[in-house]
């Protein structure tokens, strides 16, 4: 029986190793400069703020954190195909009449 797990298992690692040999191969890592994976970024968080964060908040409720209203990214890194930020976005906490910095990395 162990014998069998093995050989299983052998053959179900070594086709993977192929396959991800061979994917590699088809389809090579992007490559995007600083300022594409800036604009992304960027985008990201001017598109998705209010939805993202606009689903937990209702004006006319009582929120914990409130409605996105800024944002201000503070660290930025990218090389290839990743990016790494840092951002503080604002929450006016309509409820309680308070800003509420909240930091989040991406």
């Amino acid at each position: 029986m162990h014998a069998l797990l093995v050989a299983a298992f052998s053959i179900i690692f070594l086709s993977g190793v192929d396959c991800a040999a061979n994917s590699t191969k088809d389809h090579p890592k992007p490559k995007y400069i600083y300022d594409e994976l800036w604009n992304l970024e960027t985008g990201f968080l001017d598109l998705n703020r209010e939805y993202i964060f606009g689903l937990f908040a209702d004006p006319d409720h009582v929120s914990l954190v409130g409605i996105p209203i800024s944002y201000s990214i503070t660290q930025f890194l990218a090389n290839d195909n990743i990016a790494a930020a840092t951002t503080v976005v604002t929450f006016n906490a309509t409820t309680f009449g308070v800003l509420v910095p909240v930091t989040i990395d991406t």
